[in-house]
């Protein structure tokens, strides 16, 4: 007989840092270049949690940890075909799709922070890489402008096709994936004789 329990699956950190990269990545694309000051202190607020949340991966609790919910590319392609044929099973954590995009997100926004820095560097003096890059002379920085760019735009991508994964698994599960983030639990269900 399957009794329902609820599980702490992302703990109170995790979900603080959820949070807190939500609002900064959210106001740094409101931001832009509008107010740059602003822009990047909250860019190096974002670069902060990443390096929690790196930590976390690997000292965290159990399912915080990345061996948790990293699977190789292998098992998350055999996973989306069974999605596609309808038959993907349930996972109390991550599935491993949702593995996959957590590093593809992660590995985004440290190429956007870091392309920032380099960026905020090479137009103003200022910042973290300030000495690393003050071999480039005015308008010669396109590169790191350009590469800045391109990953916040990727990093755009991947926040929304995060949201549809979110979306369509919650629906397809039946479970509210957003409420299991606020509140940290998910319903998981136990066979006992």
């Amino acid at each position: 007989m399957p009794v329902i329990h609820k599980v702490l699956i992302w703990d109170p950190l995790l979900r603080l840092f959820h949070g807190l990269l939500v609002l900064g990545v959210g106001a740094l694309f409101l931001l832009e270049e509008k107010w740059l000051t602003l822009h990047v202190i909250i860019g190096y607020g974002v670069l902060g949690l990443l390096l929690f949340r790196l930590i976390w991966g690997w000292m965290g609790p159990t399912h915080a940890r990345f061996r948790d919910f990293v699977r190789p590319p292998t098992q998350t392609l055999d996973y989306l075909k069974a999605v596609v044929a309808g038959t993907a099973p349930r996972f109390v954590g991550h599935n491993p799709a949702g593995g996959m995009m957590v590093i593809l997100l992660l590995a985004t926004l440290l190429a956007t922070t870091l392309s920032g820095i380099l960026t905020h560097a090479a137009d103003q003096g200022g910042g973290l890489a300030a000495g690393m890059v003050a071999l480039f002379a005015a308008g010669e920085n396109d590169w790191f402008e350009s590469g800045h760019e391109f990953f916040a735009g990727l990093l755009l991508v991947l926040v929304l096709l995060h949201l549809g994964g979110v979306a369509f698994t919650s629906f397809h599960q039946r479970e509210n994936l957003v409420k299991a983030m606020i509140t940290g639990y998910k319903p998981c269900q136990e066979e006992r004789p």
